[in-house]
């Protein structure tokens, strides 16, 4: 035996009346794993369920502190300006060197990231006492790239 039920549905506000034909025939058996439903009453109101809310998400466990390496693994002298990579991406072209004097927004390298070039500037003018990256070499957000001691 089949029967009609009316459910009244409520979704962004509209109403609407529905009609659902419980279906008894060829089913399973599956009460067993299925719990009963609850009796409706005369007019069951069913939500439209609404968009997931997204869980926040766990702060990072604190890390400890850890040494000051250029993405080289060498050691970064103390003393002098870190310029660090500003983005994750890869060397394209190295424009200084070790020694050389140079000045506040000078060009020292161009890291290659999303197929666009990224020119890293000096912060400072000063003298570049090491160089810890060279071209073709990836690097990540925050690697030591050049260091550079004031004059």
């Amino acid at each position: 035996m089949n029967a009609l039920r009316k459910f009244k549905i409520n979704i962004d506000g509209k109403s609407y009346e529905v009609e659902v034909e419980e279906v008894t025939e060829g089913v399973q058996d599956i009460s067993k794993k299925v719990k009963p439903p609850v009796s409706p009453s005369s007019s069951p109101v069913i939500q439209a369920p609404k968009a997931p809310v997204a869980k926040a998400a766990q702060a990072p466990a604190p890390e400890a502190p850890k040494e000051d390496k250029g993405s080289q693994g060498g050691v970064v002298q103390s003393g002098g300006t870190i310029v660090e990579a500003p983005v994750t991406g890869q060397v394209f072209k190295v424009e200084t060197e070790v020694g050389q004097q140079v000045n506040e927004g000078q060009v020292l390298l161009i890291l290659e990231a999303m197929k666009m070039e990224n020119e890293v500037q000096a912060p400072v003018a000063g003298k570049v006492s090491q160089v810890l990256v060279s071209p073709g070499q990836a690097v990540d957000a925050g690697d030591t790239l050049v260091v550079i001691e004031a004059q």
